[in-house]
């Protein structure tokens, strides 16, 4: 006998219909339904009472039942049949699979997923991840409160943020705190809490987000947006600055030219020329820092270019100090400015010398580094691609994090008076202007790693040389100069002339093109600064090309404006006079730039 709920369950139409099947043989348990279980214990004491089990369908689907059920026997003891119930609970069986699929998933979630009272705010659950990263089991968790492990927070001011999720004034609060771990340690959270019931409790339930990437993310950008801003004021001081120095750098020399060795005057006047010099090498710093230094770029092979460095890097190391260079083969090729490669070197072994104390070693290598996704996973702020990386050790004094921060902001320096905080600001410019990056590693008392990224070179250009130039002769050609700074105009007017060069004066560009339309003769050149008013130099440039297309340009400037050069190189073919100029360097520029040399 089977009353209808029961084929309802099976999905028999008929008594009949289930009568007729063996359910010992034909499958209608699952395989790993206890049938042997059932029959031996109710074989053995006569009874079943709530056993789970899995029977199978008319459709082949699976139905969960709790059955209990008894043996009948006649006079004699014999089996006869079984009676009994069965209960479908396959509802009940798949939300409990379903309840410990979730469960699974809270427990593998990174996240830190906790559960508290409402009320006296101890904790009753935590996963895996919460648990993990505070280094606590779930025992000592519940003997704490989330006050414990906030140490920003009191409980009168935690109490006060939850009362609106208590009252349900609010559905849901975000906090951005910080949390102690079991050492004492802390990392920064975002928390999201919400109010719940759990066995007619009031509960919060908070979700936790380890945002310390993050807050490291912020900070690289803050930092670089300050470097950046940093930047555009050195680079905009620099520039000023060296149309002063300009001044001071020729007229010192001209005088010298006058004064005999002999004469009281020209030791005060070499230690103004010194002190200028010394001047300009800190606005040169300065605009490399801001990423607008004048460079020349070439293709270059930089252990060639490291190798010709070896002598000078021993001689600022000085004796007590081992130099060694170990250097891959088959280095890639990189094109930046030479002079820019003995800027780092030269700065990063003055810096290892004075962190060393007594005898130590400082080790330069190079090697091809492809920098790809799993890379930029832990440093989030370099480029995928192929680089050439040089990495440059001390055993020196090492320094603390905090010093490590700041250590390529200009002005910033360990050294006390001793240092001017700018040679390391000069790297970390360089080193960007050219598409690279930096980053540094160093520990109290274990020394400091520099590791530098210059981009792979694969364009055609041969690797060039390093040869120098001779100074240029004199010559007869009409100059039309045009600079807003009325001592740099008049200086270099004077200069030309005296190097047997026709000059026209002009003191704005509009004064340069009403100069332009009425001269009589041929211009050969403009010599014209990169930032004035109303007009700057490359659009002067065109609009004189327009009006006399045998006119060839040079370009002058404290820093090469991007009008000229994009991110601070030359275009090829544009010639580019630096300031501050000596008078040599004037007369050759000049002179190459109408022979249609560099």
């Amino acid at each position: 006998m089977a009353n209808p709920a029961l084929l309802r369950m099976l999905g028999y139409d008929s008594f009949e219909e289930l009568a007729r099947r063996n359910l010992e043989t034909e499958q209608a348990y699952e395989p790993d339904y206890p049938r042997l279980i059932f029959k031996e214990k109710i074989e053995r004491e006569g009874v079943v009472q709530g056993l789970e089990s899995a029977w199978r369908r008319t459709d082949g689907t699976t139905l969960f039942v709790r059955e209990s059920a008894r043996m009948v026997r006649d006079a004699e003891g014999a089996p006869l049949f079984y009676e009994g119930t069965a209960e479908d609970i396959t509802a009940r069986v798949k939300a409990e699979a379903e309840s410990r699929w979730l469960a699974s998933i809270l427990e593998q979630s990174l996240n830190e997923i906790y559960v508290f009272d409402a009320q006296t705010l101890r904790f009753t659950y935590a996963n895996g991840g919460a648990l993990a990263n505070l280094g606590l089991s779930l025992e000592e968790l519940r003997a704490l409160t989330p006050v414990d492990i906030k140490p920003l927070i009191t409980r009168e001011v935690f109490d006060d943020l939850l009362n609106p999720l208590r009252s349900g004034k609010q559905d849901h609060l975000d906090l951005e705190t910080v949390h102690q771990r079991k050492d004492g340690s802390t990392y920064p959270v975002l928390l999201t809490l919400q109010r719940s019931t759990q066995g007619g409790q009031d509960v919060i339930v908070a979700i936790g987000y380890d945002i310390t990437d993050r807050q490291r993310l912020e900070d690289q950008l803050r930092q670089a947006q300050k470097m950046e801003s940093v930047g555009r004021l050195a680079g905009g001081v620099a520039h000023d600055f060296n149309n002063m120095l300009n001044i001071i750098m020729i007229y010192t020399e001209l005088a010298l030219r006058k004064l005999g060795q002999e004469e009281p005057m020209r030791a005060d006047l070499e230690e103004v020329q010194k002190a200028a010099k010394r001047s300009a090498t800190l606005t040169k710093q300065l605009l490399a820092f801001a990423r607008k230094q004048q460079i020349l770029p070439r293709v270059l092979d930089l252990n060639a270019t490291i190798a010709d460095m070896v002598k000078m890097l021993s001689r600022l190391l000085g004796e007590e100090i081992t130099f060694s260079l170990v250097a891959e083969s088959s280095l890639w090729a990189v094109k930046m400015d030479a002079g820019q490669v003995d800027q780092i070197l030269a700065n990063l072994a003055v810096n290892a010398r004075d962190a060393i104390e007594g005898a130590g070693t400082v080790t330069l290598e190079t090697s091809n580094l492809t920098v790809d996704s799993s890379y930029l996973a832990s440093h989030p702020y370099s480029e995928p691609g192929d680089y050439v990386l040089m990495t440059f050790s001390d055993t020196g004094r090492g320094m603390d994090r905090e010093t490590l921060d700041k250590i390529f902001e200009p002005f910033f320096s360990t050294k006390g008076s001793l240092g001017t905080g700018l040679g390391l600001a000069t790297v970390y410019g360089i080193v960007k202007q050219n598409r690279g990056f930096i980053n540094a590693y160093s520990e109290v008392g274990r020394g400091t790693t520099f590791k530098i990224y210059i981009p792979r070179w694969t364009g055609e250009e041969e690797i060039g040389d390093h040869a120098g130039e001779a100074p240029a002769p004199c010559g007869s050609e009409t100059v039309l100069v045009a600079e807003d700074e009325e001592a740099i105009l008049a200086l270099a007017g004077r200069l030309l002339k005296e190097h047997g060069y026709t000059v026209l004066s002009a003191h704005s560009p509009g004064d340069a093109l009403l100069l332009a339309q009425h001269h009589k003769g041929p211009i050969h050149l403009l010599l014209t600064d990169v930032v004035m008013p109303l007009m700057n130099g490359k659009e002067l440039a065109e609009k004189l090309t327009a009006l006399r297309p045998e006119i060839k340009t040079l370009y002058m400037s404290g820093y090469t404006a991007n009008v000229v050069a994009h991110r601070g190189v030359l275009d090829e073919g544009v010639h580019f006079l630096q300031k501050p100029f000596t008078v040599e360097s004037l007369a050759r520029t000049v002179r190459d730039a109408l022979d249609g040399k560099g």
